[in-house]
């Protein structure tokens, strides 16, 4: 966000708005280039941080050897079935 305010309020409210940063007026090029990059770079490993995850999360379900789901895996799938079932009886 860019803009002229200063005050606590204005910033406090900036962010619970969920923006990523708060820039004043006048612009300092140079320092907004740095949060730009900064930005990028957040993003980026975010991305890579998911990836990262949704391969781990593979590792703990599926066995190794054999490339099954494990109980682990059998478990989570059990208990959202027994979740769906449950909210499809409610629904009846």
């Amino acid at each position: 966000m860019i803009t002229a305010l200063e005050n606590q309020e204005s910033v406090d409210r900036t962010f619970e708005v969920r923006a990523m940063d708060y820039v004043n007026k006048p612009i300092h090029w140079p320092v907004l280039r740095q949060r730009v990059k900064r930005l990028i770079q957040q993003s980026q490993l975010q991305q890579k941080l998911e990836a990262v995850n949704v391969e781990l999360q593979q590792l703990v379900t599926i066995d190794g050897l054999t490339q099954v789901a494990n109980r682990r895996r059998f478990e989570e799938y059990f208990n959202q079935e027994w979740q769906r079932l449950r909210w499809e009886q409610r629904s009846l």
